[in-house]
């Protein structure tokens, strides 16, 4: 959901609001032909600032939808990976009510490719080397240090800068892989993590060689 509820509303006249477009959508859940609770809603969500939201149920009415909140809703179904189907269970549509042409074709051009699919396995199975890795670095370490060894530091180290290393790549691959995929909010999540380990295995290599 983007945007932000009303500015200068009070705690209390935001906690309101939310529990009216809560009311709100459960009654159109229920009976999405509903044209009176559907636009009731669709003035709560504009009058909030979420003109993503006003779209979505908007597309129910009898109404032409507003360019700008048809763009932001279609923003967030990509974001979400949605497809058509799910486009329509969002919006509560009625039997027979169809999306408007632009919904469907913005969805279609962000449409994973059929080639990027056999990644998915391809991304596992790096995940899959990096895990291992990472259990055999914890017996390696543990099996130095309990035999006191005096290497045992710089086997950690050199361990843990090779797991950090392969998860690393593990993480890279899944980002590239969502990023592939259109999955823009899981992509960013995914490279701000890698980002972080790729930090802590080069702060592991510098104080290694250090």
């Amino acid at each position: 959901m983007t945007g932000s509820w009303a500015v200068g509303e009070t705690p209390e006249e935001r906690a309101s609001r939310r529990e009216q477009v809560g009311r709100l959508k459960f009654t159109l859940q229920r009976n999405p032909e509903d044209a009176v609770t559907r636009k009731l809603l669709v003035d709560a969500y504009r009058a909030g600032g979420h003109p993503d939201q006003a779209a979505r149920f908007a597309i129910g009415l009898d109404e032409p939808l507003d360019p700008a909140e048809e763009c932001a809703y279609i923003d967030m179904l990509r974001g979400i990976g949605a497809d058509e189907e799910t486009a329509r269970r969002l919006s509560f549509l009625p039997a027979g009510v169809e999306l408007p042409p632009r919904i469907p074709a913005g969805l279609a051009a962000e449409r994973l490719p059929d080639q990027w699919l056999d990644w998915g396995g391809r991304v596992l199975a790096v995940w899959f080397c990096s895990v291992g890795l990472g259990i055999l670095t914890m017996f390696v370490t543990y099996g130095f240090t309990a035999f006191g060894s005096p290497d045992a530091r710089v086997v950690a180290l050199r361990w843990t800068f090779a797991t950090g290393l392969a998860t690393t790549i593990a993480l890279a691959a899944t980002t590239l892989w969502a990023t592939a995929s259109r999955r823009r909010g899981p992509a960013i999540v995914w490279g701000l993590i890698t980002a972080a380990v790729a930090s802590g295995t080069l702060a592991a290599f510098v104080r290694f060689w250090g």
